[in-house]
């Protein structure tokens, strides 16, 4: 079973979200996350500290008028929980996969554990290289590999599509492709599933 953890800032809830299986995340608090993860305790400070300083901005008798001063308050804040997801990444297992979305403004960012990740395009007449039917990706973290496809939940989850194209069982094709090309397609199916576009 996948463990993912997102690094997340909301209002009233923990920094730490939760999803194994592919499930709904859930939010845990700083002294919650042992319970799925074992994580050091100078992180857990400074995961706690940032945390804290995003919920001092809560005005709960006037939500709307919550957050940041400016936008330049609102770019630190977010480039310091980056940092702390990078150490986030450091510190885990890696079976754990790491995300990060800071205050939520931004896309989801993915930490890799070091190994190898190779992406795909699942492709036919109808959908080229370009704009392809799916994405899915293979990572290999020492002798174990890990095949997901990126589904309409936003989120990779477990397939069985690179082994059943080996084995014959699915004629659905499929290209190599690049990290950048992956996350231009993770933009547009966010776009396209939110009503963005």
């Amino acid at each position: 079973m996948s463990t993912v953890v997102t690094l997340r800032a909301e209002w009233e809830v923990g920094p730490f979200w939760v999803s194994r299986g592919g499930g709904v995340s859930d939010p845990y608090d700083v002294d919650e996350i042992s319970e799925i993860v074992l994580i050091e305790e100078s992180l857990l400070r400074d995961v706690d500290q940032w945390d804290s300083d995003f919920q001092a901005l809560y005005r709960p008798d006037d939500p709307a008028s919550s957050g940041f001063a400016g936008e330049a308050d609102r770019q630190n804040f977010v480039a310091r929980g980056r940092l702390l997801a990078q150490r986030l990444r450091q510190s885990l297992d890696s079976s754990v996969e790491v995300r990060y979305s800071g205050d939520g403004t931004i896309g989801i960012e993915y930490f890799e554990a070091e190994g190898i990740t190779t992406y795909y395009a699942k492709i036919d007449e109808g959908h080229p290289r370009n704009d392809p039917r799916g994405i899915v990706r293979r990572r290999v973290v020492g002798s174990t590999s890990y095949d997901e496809a990126f589904t309409r939940n936003l989120q990779w989850e477990p397939t069985e599509y690179l082994q059943r194209y080996r084995l014959g069982h699915d004629d659905i094709d499929h290209v190599k492709i690049t990290k950048d090309e992956a996350d231009a397609f993770i933009e547009r199916m966010s776009k396209k599933l939110s009503g963005d576009q």
